[in-house]
């Protein structure tokens, strides 16, 4: 509440500085987990193992952001969850002025996007494994954004359409972008976990810049222009997830 005072910006500024600091943190944990593996060796490799020095670790994370396939799976995980945090920034305000809902009809509301979003995290592992983990990712980005920007927004019955299908295809990629890129670690980067973390700062800095970016288009231009702002910005981002087309089926290394 004071930073809000101080500034309106200021609270989301604290937060990328506060989450950048614990990124690094956690980057300089993983490192040092990944080093002392476990607990009791089996075998000299594994007792051999030591830390990563500085340049050591840099070096690792460099190649991990250099790869194409990691880099546009991070950033098809930042878009998908930008976008979905945008919508929940927004969609509430925006569903008291059109319809007149109150705060718990509202709440209730999310949950037809929630439902969706919990079916397409289950289906997507067994989708991935078979049809390849990509393909479901950029599956899911084509979804969400498709129906993200569907219009329009003054309907309410495109209003619930919208929000079953966006949440399906945030399942879809949450279910299979994890996975992929613990993939990718693993048949060319040694399996190192510091992939896990940039997984995870992904998703938090699409949390953080989703509601900045997209709360300043709605005031601008209003919901539904946001709305199809962010939805084909995302079915523009699918297509980089054709760089990870020569990965093979989970399984078939």
């Amino acid at each position: 509440g004071f930073l809000y005072i101080v500034a309106p910006a200021a609270p989301f500024l604290f937060l990328i500085i506060l989450i950048g600091l614990a990124a690094l943190l956690a980057l300089k944990l993983s490192n040092a987990l990944e080093a002392a593996g476990p607990a009791s060796p089996s075998s000299e490799a594994a007792s051999s193992k030591t830390i990563d020095t500085p340049a050591e670790f840099r070096s690792k994370l460099t190649r991990l952001l250099l790869d194409p396939s990691i880099s546009v799976t991070l950033l098809a995980l930042f878009a998908a969850n930008a976008a979905i945090s945008c919508l929940e920034a927004t969609f509430g305000l925006y569903m008291q002025e059109q319809f007149g809902f109150t705060v718990p009809q509202v709440g209730l509301l999310y949950v037809v996007g929630a439902v969706p979003s919990v079916i397409g995290s289950k289906v997507a592992g067994p989708m991935g494994n078979r049809h390849g983990r990509w393909k479901i990712v950029m599956l899911g980005l084509v979804t969400q954004g498709l129906f993200y920007a569907l219009g329009p927004k003054s309907n309410l019955a495109v209003e619930v359409i919208s929000l079953v299908f966006l949440g399906l295809g945030m399942g879809l990629v949450d279910g299979c972008a994890p996975a992929l890129l613990s993939q990718r670690s693993t048949s060319h980067h040694d399996g190192t976990g510091i992939v896990y973390t940039l997984n995870t700062m992904a998703v938090q800095c699409g949390f953080i810049f989703g509601p900045i970016v997209g709360a300043s288009i709605m005031e601008a231009v209003g919901f539904e222009v946001m709305s199809a702002v962010l939805g084909l910005g995302m079915v523009a981002v699918s297509p980089a997830m054709l760089v990870n087309k020569g990965m093979p089926l989970p399984g078939g290394e």
